[in-house]
């Protein structure tokens, strides 16, 4: 087979096979988690369907699992070598009803999400990791830490 042609159908085949790798199969994201948020904490998000930007660090979405409720994201961070490290991580958000209630009272907050895991070393073990307990966002993030409150940012800009 000539080379341009190899080369024309892997450029064809890899944006399919890195979302497999990531067990993506073209999901959209809810409109709900997409947009300018603060959250409980006071701190800024811009999150897209491709970027995920809190304060300064700024996340790839690999991978949007809307119907299982999370999201795999990838970063760069410096390692002692000269390559830098690619780390994996899943976040499992929960939305709040449209009434503000959860299942443990009410809420004035939209979602909420969980960084399940931040240094996952794959996609596989990212997506391995068990689910944050969504039933219980006050203490259901991993070791009786609250799920990160959500508000769209124009709720706090008045009109």
């Amino acid at each position: 087979m000539p080379r341009p042609l190899v080369f024309s159908i892997l450029l064809l085949l890899l944006p399919g096979m890195a979302a497999e790798v990531a067990g993506q199969a073209d999901a959209t994201p809810p409109a709900i988690v997409l947009g300018t948020f603060e959250d409980d904490y006071g701190a800024l998000y811009e999150i897209t369907d491709t970027t995920w930007t809190h304060g300064s660090s700024r996340y790839r979405i690999e991978a949007w699992h809307p119907d299982e409720r999370f999201l795999l994201l990838t970063s760069e961070r410096d390692s002692a070598g000269s390559d830098p490290v690619r780390e994996w991580l899943r976040i499992d958000w929960v939305l709040f009803d449209r009434t503000g209630e959860t299942p443990e009272g009410p809420e004035s907050w939209a979602w909420g999400y969980c960084m399940a895991v931040w240094t996952a070393t794959s996609a596989a073990e990212a997506r391995g990791v068990p689910t944050s307990d969504r039933d219980a966002p006050r203490v259901g993030c991993g070791d009786g830490f609250p799920f990160t409150r959500m508000q769209p940012i124009e709720r706090f800009i008045e009109k």
